[in-house]
């Protein structure tokens, strides 16, 4: 009962908040690493060579597993391309949001580690942890009025896995609630 009622808080707040979306994806180029070479290799890296990759939804079709890899427990490396306008944000806080990844989730922004979101450093189990929206800070790592590359390394340990749910970059005048930005989005119609 609580936590309903935490999440209607939060979003009645956030619905009277002003904020810009700008939304990454959903195409990405997609790779399994079932060695786990792609740290070694640079998979992150701004000018890594992707082309013969798979292309997937990232965030719309459900994980890799309904998008052509049926069997794929382990790793898989997402590389996505955005065009960063010069004045987005403005003053406003700048976040990047991913909407769910099944399980662990290391987030590169244009060849540099910038988030974790894994059960080491959230205390979350792998039930807990695939459903998870989060969201952090990317502004160090932008780059505004250019071309941003964004990979995300994604590791799976039983089941479906990958980005299930969409991914954002928000500019807001205060500090979103994760639970409900989703929500926040769609009804008003900013997307």
């Amino acid at each position: 009962m609580e936590q309903k009622l935490a999440y209607w808080r939060g979003l009645a707040k956030a619905m009277t908040a002003q904020f810009a979306v700008l939304r990454i994806g959903p195409e990405s180029m997609f790779q399994p690493d079932p060695g786990d070479v792609g740290e070694k290799e640079d998979w992150f890296a701004s000018d890594f060579p992707d082309l013969g990759w798979a292309r997937i939804a990232c965030g719309e079709e459900g994980g890799w597993n309904q998008q052509g890899f049926p069997d794929l427990t382990g790793t898989g490396w997402y590389r996505l391309r955005f065009h960063l306008p010069a004045d987005f944000g403005g003053e406003r806080l700048v976040r990047l949001f991913v909407g769910a990844a099944d399980e662990d989730c290391t987030v590169y922004l244009n060849g540099e580690k910038a988030f974790e979101h894994t059960c080491e450093s959230t205390g979350l189990t792998p039930m807990q942890i695939w459903q998870r929206p989060f969201h952090f800070d990317p502004t160090p790592w932008l780059k505004p009025g250019a071309e941003n590359v964004l990979a995300l390394r994604v590791h799976n340990r039983a089941a479906m896995g990958g980005v299930w749910k969409p991914i954002y970059l928000l500019a807001c005048e205060e500090e979103p609630e994760a639970s409900v930005v989703l929500d926040m989005i769609r009804l008003q119609g900013k997307e």
